[in-house]
Parts: C-alpha cells; sequence; structure tokens
C-alpha cells in the first residue's frame, strides 16, 4: 500500500514549542490527519496552506493536549470529520467534563501534597492547559481508537503511555514510518508530568520507549519539530537523559529530605534556567518533571518517600 504524506508546521500559542506539526496521509483506504493543531487558528492555517477539510475521513490524534487536539475540535465542528484518541487519554477527558471543579482540586492537592505553598493561589493552577482551555475540551466529542481499526485505514496503533496516560503512536502498514506525536521528539525530550496522585509515569514511558525500540521503524514524524530518522538511536538517548535527570536530584537529597517543590527549584532545566526565572507554565511542566522523576525512583528503590503534615518528602 503506497502511503502519501504531508507536514505541516502549524503556529501554536507556546512559547517554548511555538510550532506543532501536523500530517495529512492519504492511502488506498482514505485521507487522515494525524494531529490537528491548537485551535480555530490552526485549523485557519492548514486551509491556507491547501488541506481539503471536505476530504478527510478522520482525525486520528496522538494525545490529549490542547496543541495537538485544539484544532480538531474545530474542524469537527465546520466539517463534520470524527476524532479519535487512545482510550485512557479519552476517559480523562470524559472525567474531566462536567467535573472540571472536581478535577481542579485534585491537581491542587497534588500541588499541596508535593510542598507547593499556598497553592490555591500559586499560579500553576491557572496555566495549566487543561483549565486554560477548558472551554474546548468541554465541546469535544471523540471516539475510542479501538473503534477505527487498520483495517478501515491502512493504519495500525501502538500505544505508548507515558507523555499522558493514552498517548498513541501510528505506523502506515508496510512502512518504516511512525507517528510519534510527543512520545518521540528530535531536538527536546517529552515533557512527563502526572495525572493522578501515584501513578509513576515516567516508568510507563521507559518502558513506551524500550518497546518501540524494538519495532521495525527508522523514520519518526513528532507532534513538533521535521520528521527525522534514526529513531532507535534517538530512544537511547532520552534514556539517558533521564537516567543523568535522576542522578541529579539523588545529589539534591544528598543534602536532605525535600519535598517534590524543593528538588525542582533546585534542578537546572534547559539552557541552565532554574524554576525561578520561568514562565509560568514551563514552571508547571518543571515541577512535573519534577514529581515523576521522584514518583519513579521511590517505585525503584532509589529514595524513600514519607509523609509529615500531609506533605511528602523525599531522601535518598
Amino acid at each position: 500500500m503506497q502511503h502519501e504524506i504531508e507536514f505541516f508546521n502549524v503556529p501554536i500559542a507556546i512559547r517554548a514549542l511555538k510550532y506543532a506539526s501536523v500530517y495529512k496521509l492519504k492511502n488506498d483506504k482514505g485521507t487522515f490527519l494525524i494531529d490537528a493543531g491548537m485551535g480555530a487558528e490552526g485549523t485557519d492555517f492548514l486551509e491556507k496552506a491547501g488541506v481539503d477539510f471536505s476530504s478527510i475521513d478522520a482525525i486520528l490524534l496522538t494525545h490529549l493536549h490542547i496543541d495537538h487536539l485544539g484544532g480538531g475540535l474545530v474542524a469537527g465542528e465546520r466539517y463534520g470529520i470524527p476524532l479519535y484518541i487512545g482510550k485512557k487519554d479519552l476517559d480523562l477527558i470524559n472525567m474531566i467534563q462536567g467535573n472540571l471543579e472536581k478535577y481542579a482540586d485534585h491537581d491542587e492537592n497534588v500541588l499541596r501534597v508535593n510542598g507547593v505553598p499556598d497553592p490555591s493561589s500559586f499560579a500553576f493552577r491557572k496555566e495549566n492547559p487543561v483549565f486554560a482551555r477548558m472551554d474546548d475540551y468541554e465541546k469535544l466529542s471523540l471516539m475510542d481508537l479501538d473503534k477505527i481499526s487498520s483495517d478501515k485505514t491502512g493504519i495500525k496503533t501502538f500505544d505508548v503511555p507515558g507523555h499522558s496516560p493514552g498517548s498513541t503512536c501510528f505506523i502506515p502498514e508496510g512502512t518504516d514510518k511512525i507517528f510519534t506525536g510527543d512520545h518521540i521528539l528530535e531536538k527536546i525530550t517529552p515533557n512527563i508530568s502526572y495525572y493522578d496522585a501515584d501513578s509513576d509515569l515516567l516508568g510507563m514511558y521507559l518502558q513506551s520507549l524500550e518497546n518501540t525500540s524494538v519495532l521495525n521503524v527508522d523514520m519518526a514524524y513528532p507532534g513538533h519539530g521535521a520528521p527525522f530518522r534514526n529513531v532507535k538511536e534517538r530512544i537511547e538517548g532520552i534514556i539517558l537523559h533521564h537516567r543523568h535527570r535522576m542522578e541529579e536530584i539523588l545529589h539534591i537529597l544528598a543534602e536532605g529530605k525535600s519535598t517534590a517543590f524543593d528538588v525542582s527549584r533546585k534542578m537546572k532545566w534547559s539552557r541552565d534556567r532554574k524554576l525561578d526565572s520561568m514562565n509560568d507554565m514551563e514552571r508547571k511542566f518543571a515541577f512535573g518533571e519534577a514529581i515523576s522523576h521522584l514518583r519513579h525512583m521511590e517505585a525503584t528503590g532509589m529514595c524513600s518517600v514519607n509523609e509529615k503534615n500531609g506533605v511528602m518528602y523525599y531522601s535518598k
């Protein structure tokens, strides 16, 4: 089967990323979009770039983040295009819809138990992309990817939990190509954060990387940046990055018991920045990364955690 792929670098309103990658894939089964940008501005951009939305049979979403599915909401409303996403991400969105306050309270509690001072007024909350674009999430009508089989699309799905609970890669049948979403990026390491009170998402992510490394794929079509080759080499680099990050955290914990918030403030982030020099969204991402690493380190015996007065303290 022949697969024709077009790549679109769509502007998004996230300073650290600037663009999201959207792909149009056409084969004998139909024409599909892989991801859809952040919102109406993304749909408008794609229309001007020559995408005929009336020819799109379905939009396949790699994961639940607004910079990848927001444009799908607009395309669905304008053109009636069905949207499909991984089941665990779909379940999470369904849980959030109509229960925003409950979800906000949950997020606030995660901040509190991980040492964030005054989490009810802390800027992390308003900069959570789920909260900032909740109107879009409330309107979304999505279907489980299991309801659209490879027999109908010529595209295999591959579950890669980690970046989100239901992150999914897509593999055009008979090729060495893989649409990775934010599971594997060439220039940056994907953000691994938290979605509940205790899941080891970093552990899931590292296992997903290992599972991907044994696939017969070489050409990646990522959720940010241009397509690139040598998927396995990039996977090795990402795994090494997380090992180094955990080593850094061990050095921090050697100084004494610390909350996840304390650790995130002491860690060195990209371009040697510190947490206090970031904007609110970047701080949210960095804080989430610290939590995911500490949870994985505790789960694998690299550190221990104890609760005192409702706050979790990690130690080496």
